[in-house]
């Protein structure tokens, strides 16, 4: 699958050491240079994702045909118009971004989404995909209503 990868999906994967689920075989991951500023002006914090740039883990790449989404700021438009033009799923912890490109008809999922995801199609086992779940839990990245219903989920 192709993904779209914005700033908060990053560092939230940096956050909980990670960023390794990225270096994927099966799996294309894209950013738009607008992301990459970003992370580059916390450098000293964010040399692991320089480094997924750098190894083209995570592909930079320049936006053509840029869409100015009002709803959201430019680096997230960037993000959405990347999504479109490569006919990718985004990934974003960002709320108003997913519900954007929701809108026009561009898929996008939170991480716990990528993680139910990448267990679905059996890339991670029941454990992974549970520990995982939990520390984004124990991370306030997801609510406790919402873990519960994707323990739920995986449990059947």
């Amino acid at each position: 699958m192709r993904f779209v990868l914005d700033t908060s999906s990053l560092l939230n994967l940096r956050n909980l050491e990670w960023l390794g689920i990225l270096k994927s075989e099966k799996d294309e991951f894209f950013c738009p240079e607008k992301v990459e500023k970003e992370i580059r002006r916390g450098k000293s914090r964010n040399q692991e994702i320089l480094r997924l740039f750098q190894e083209d883990i995570v592909a930079v790449q320049k936006v053509s045909q840029y869409v100015d989404f009002a709803s959201v700021s430019n680096a997230d438009a960037e993000v959405i118009s990347l999504a479109l033009e490569s006919q990718s799923t985004i990934i974003s912890d960002d709320a108003p971004l997913r519900e954007t490109a929701n809108h026009y008809g561009v898929s996008a999922i939170d991480i716990a989404g990528f993680v139910l995801l990448t267990y679905q199609q059996g890339r991670m086992d029941h454990n992974e995909c549970s520990s995982h779940l939990t520390s984004l839990f124990k991370k306030k990245i997801l609510s406790k209503s919402k873990y519960h219903q994707l323990l739920t989920l995986i449990r059947s």
